[in-house]
């Protein structure tokens, strides 16, 4: 929670203190994504690593030139979203049975730059950033980094691709980390 607010204070921080060149040349837009993709979870002692995600997100990019702007991003990722481990039981070397990779859900935020090509309708982001996730009732805080590219055949509606990196630090005692890809709807 605590990386969230810090991530939060400093997307504030940047946006207001960035000069101004003048109100025609920079212009604020607004974005919205639905995005569901997949990716493999590594660190600890867990089995079914391969993971399945959804993302729902709200970003505010600020135009500093007609290629060039910041943004600023929240979102609500459900990462690892499996189903039906009950009957399976893999030995643990800690004893008992191998628990499935931890499904982990909650809010993230991310700051970044975004470059686009009018011409072609593309648009690349790249950010950084802190997750607040829950996995199994327990809290964990997370780094967040995202690369992803937009192509808009509309002028509103355009096709996202991303990747996503989130590492957490510490969960039961591991380090874990996933390498998730997304594919959506970018509305703007």
């Amino acid at each position: 929670m605590k990386s969230l607010r810090f991530t939060s204070t400093v997307l504030a921080i940047t946006l207001a203190l960035v000069p101004e060149r003048s109100d025609a040349q920079a212009r604020t837009s607004v974005a919205v994504d639905a995005t569901v993709g997949g990716g493999r979870g590594k660190g600890g002692e867990y089995w079914d690593r391969e993971i399945g995600g959804a993302r729902l997100a709200a970003s505010v990019r600020r135009w500093r030139s007609p290629r060039f702007a910041l943004f600023g991003e929240l979102s609500m990722d459900w990462l690892a979203i499996t189903m039906g481990h009950d009957l399976v039981c893999y030995p643990s070397s800690r004893g008992g049975c191998m628990d499935p990779y931890p499904a982990l859900s909650g809010p993230a935020a991310i700051i970044g730059v975004a470059t686009r090509n009018s011409d072609r309708g593309l648009e690349a982001r790249l950010g950084v950033g802190g997750g607040a996730y829950v996995a199994d009732g327990t809290r964990v805080g997370a780094t967040v980094s995202q690369l992803d590219a937009t192509f808009f055949p509309l002028v509103h509606a355009g096709v996202v691709l991303g990747a996503r990196w989130i590492v957490v630090p510490r969960y039961r005692s591991d380090k874990l980390s996933m390498l998730t890809w997304s594919f959506g709807l970018r509305l703007r």
